[in-house]
């Protein structure tokens, strides 16, 4: 094998990495900004027969302006639980120092 042949491979299997890695990071951007925000999962989960607690947890509300997402997790809210746990991220990062 000649050096022009080693160095075509080479070039080839680096841009093939780097497009592999591209194509990761637009999935995950794409994931961030367009699925997980608008994403409200409901599960209903039953311990006993006659459940005598209604617990609500709440967590990583992308709440920024949207009034039917509001209305969504406004409805989850009003289902009259006994304990409400509302977990929350900060959605900006602030450096400190």
């Amino acid at each position: 094998m000649n050096v022009i042949t080693i160095l075509k491979r080479a070039v080839a299997r680096a841009l093939s990495l780097v497009g592999v890695f591209m194509l990761v990071v637009a999935a995950c951007i794409i994931y961030a900004r367009y699925i997980e925000p608008t994403w409200l999962c409901v599960r209903h989960v039953r311990l006993s027969q006659a459940p005598t607690v209604r617990v609500i947890h709440v967590t990583d509300i992308h709440f920024k302006g949207d009034t039917k997402y509001l209305e969504k997790v406004v409805r989850v809210r009003d289902a009259s639980p006994i304990f409400q746990l509302i977990g929350l991220r900060p959605m900006t990062w602030h450096h400190v120092g």
